[in-house]
């Protein structure tokens, strides 16, 4: 995580913006210093041992580093994410509802489905 994304196949733009404020900081925090140093040597490690896949930083690599930065309990990054993604996964549930078609059809459910949770 926090490198690659399945549509932005160059910089992901949220990134550049979370990236410019951790620079506005330079110098403040630590840990802010380190990931945008880190940045720049990831991708130059990726780029090797991964040619062709153009894997940039995206969203998560960033709103990772700042919540760390605030002291935030690791614990909570992950439903921080979710929650921000939660207006995106309720539109597009009604917009498969709406067109009765599934979205992002490569998408394969894996899970077994429990008795009881959806009768």
């Amino acid at each position: 995580m926090g490198f690659g994304h399945r549509v932005y196949k160059t910089e992901d733009p949220r990134s550049i913006l979370l990236r410019e404020k951790c620079l506005q900081l330079q110098g403040k925090d630590a840990w802010l210093d380190l990931a945008t140093i880190a940045e720049k040597e990831i991708i130059d490690l990726l780029a090797e041992h991964k040619p062709g896949r153009k894997l940039y930083t995206n969203v998560e690599y960033y709103a990772a580093a700042i919540m760390r930065s605030i002291d935030m309990p690791a614990e909570l990054f992950t439903p921080t994410f979710s929650i921000a993604r939660m207006v995106g996964w309720t539109a597009h549930a009604i917009e498969q509802i709406n067109d009765n078609t599934i979205f992002r059809p490569e998408s394969v459910y894996v899970a077994e489905i429990k008795e009881g949770i959806n009768s």
